[in-house]
């Protein structure tokens, strides 16, 4: 299940995720525009979720 989230909840729930089943997933991500990778908040912490034109998609993957 793949639920679209904003920038801003993204990075919320990256930081705040208790849960090893819920990921977060970028699209954009090491320019990879047709694939999501997973965010690990140790790793992707600094990453611009703002940047649209760089990060356009969010996703909370379960």
């Amino acid at each position: 299940m793949a639920i679209n989230l904003t920038p801003l909840v993204a990075k919320i729930i990256l930081f705040i995720n208790p849960f090893a089943r819920i990921q977060v997933m970028c699209r954009g991500y090491n320019e990879d525009l047709a694939n999501f990778t997973e965010l690990v908040w140790g790793d992707d912490k600094d990453l611009d979720f703002m940047d649209k034109k760089t990060y356009p998609q969010f996703q909370l993957w379960y």
